[in-house]
């Protein structure tokens, strides 16, 4: 089995960018770090006071939304939240096949219209190709941000093609010309075909998709809306899926989200669990070793730089039983929770990677 999630695998130049954007729009990324229990550094990763790991996995859901927050207040917009972007996903999983929930985009603006005033989303087909435009309404700084708006693009591309349970087939993701400074990893981990030439955001796919029949419910909704603002760390191709998924598992368990099973990976992921569970073999580990893996780093984080009891550490990381999970750290570490947690602060050393 693989004996710990390998941090070489890790995107810093995109995590790099976030910091960047942050400083230049005056986000608070110190007050936003000392929330969850550790420092940001602007100029290193690698000098994050907790795994690296953990450390990408919460900038890239808390920093992330902070960050857009900033851009539209700047232009003078409001947001779309996660509860809006649920409302809207709702919509459209009402549609009979992916044409109509396209076709529900522009009315869901035009109902939202005092949130949306000024952005602007068309869809049309012509012939063989199915065209879909998105502009977020942000001006200048949809150009100057534009590796958040491209996060944001490719989160959506994800959803439709999870709605459908099958990948689309993308002729051409057109962004605004020149705006991405780092065009070669992010566009390369998205694994889409992109182009810089654009005013909007364009994606431009076979039009036989749009008679794909929408297979998901409002019950597989609520459990993608769970990992829905993480699910960039499920795309990159070139990330191990062991890596991804660790990720994940360490995203929602610093948001204090129940750390999820098996069969919700996989349906986030828009593949089958026995797909899954093979490819994870085939990279000579499991599910489960993962999710141990990630409880351990979890319970470190928190026992070291939080000051909940040690049942409340062992429920955050999925543990019902007190008993249970300390039996489960002891095995771990060779210590018991409590007396882990005392060596540590009173030693000052690192926890042991």
């Amino acid at each position: 089995m693989q004996s710990d999630l390998r941090e070489q695998s890790i995107d810093w130049q995109i995590l790099k960018d976030l910091l960047r954007c942050a400083a230049e729009l005056g986000v608070d990324t110190a007050a936003l770090g000392r929330e969850q229990g550790f420092c940001v550094a602007l100029d290193s990763p690698e000098s994050f006071h907790i795994d690296s790991v953990e450390g990408y996995a919460l900038l890239d859901r808390s920093l992330a939304d902070a960050l857009r927050k900033a851009i539209y207040e700047q232009a003078g917009l409001v947001s779309m939240s996660l509860q809006d972007y649920e409302i809207l996903f709702h919509y459209m999983l009402g549609a009979a096949d992916l044409r109509g929930a396209l076709e529900r985009i522009p009315r869901f603006a035009r109902l939202a219209e005092a949130r949306l005033r000024d952005a602007r989303m068309r869809f049309e087909r012509r012939g063989d190709v199915a065209t879909l435009s998105l502009d977020w309404g942000a001006g200048t700084g949809q150009e100057r941000f534009a590796s958040l708006f491209f996060n944001e693009f490719v989160r959506f591309i994800y959803f439709l093609e999870w709605m459908i349970g099958k990948s689309m087939e993308v002729r051409q993701v057109l962004l605004p010309g020149g705006a991405l400074p780092h065009r070669g990893e992010a566009i390369r981990t998205s694994g889409y075909p992109v182009d810089f030439a654009g005013e909007y955001y364009v994606l431009r796919f076979a039009a036989k998709s749009l008679d794909a029949p929408i297979i998901r419910d409002l019950a597989d909704l609520q459990d993608l809306m769970k990992v829905y603002p993480a699910v960039t760390l499920l795309r990159s191709s070139s990330v191990r899926l062991a890596d991804r998924i660790g990720q994940l598992l360490i995203s929602q368990g610093l948001a204090a989200k129940p750390m999820l099973q098996a069969p919700q990976i996989a349906n986030a992921m828009n593949v089958s669990e026995a797909t899954m569970r093979r490819k994870l073999q085939d990279e000579g580990t499991s599910y489960a070793e993962i999710r141990r893996q990630c409880q351990l780093r979890l319970a470190r984080h928190l026992l070291l730089h939080g000051d909940g009891s040690v049942a409340a550490v062992g429920y955050q990381i999925g543990f019902s039983d007190e008993t249970a999970f300390r039996r489960a750290f002891k095995s771990w570490t060779g210590e018991a929770p409590a007396a882990w947690r005392e060596g540590q602060r009173l030693g000052g050393s690192s926890p042991p990677r």
